[in-house]
């Protein structure tokens, strides 16, 4: 679920790029970034997979993912960035989730990566 729209329930798992993206020899090393108005102790990790450059900053101060930032450069290039921790979160899901075709989510962030 994410802020107030109704909880999803999708199809088909969403795994990482690929699975040894927080592998200990891709690990770059400890830093220290700033994201939204807070400032995180990070671990940098970098990954390679077909010309494509993967990076994350994962800290244990920003639960549940730990994802502060990601970028990616090459074929395809993006950036996600952690604006601020959510409040008032519950462990469990209060309203019925709706199923989700793939093709939707798709559409939709198409949609977001238009009006950046």
């Amino acid at each position: 679920m994410v802020g107030r729209r109704p909880p999803m329930r999708v199809l088909i798992p969403m795994p990482p790029p690929f699975p040894e993206f927080l592998a200990s020899n891709a690990l770059v090393g400890q830093e220290r970034i700033s994201a939204g108005a807070r400032s995180f102790a990070t671990m940098h990790y970098r990954n390679e997979k077909g010309g494509d450059v993967f990076e994350y900053w994962v800290s244990r101060e920003a639960p549940p993912l730990g994802i502060v930032r990601s970028v990616k450069s090459g074929s395809i290039a993006s950036e996600m960035q952690l604006l601020r921790l959510g409040q008032g979160a519950r462990p469990e899901i209060i309203n019925t989730p709706r199923q989700v075709d793939p093709a939707e989510l798709g559409l939709e962030l198409k949609q977001n990566l238009r009006k950046q």
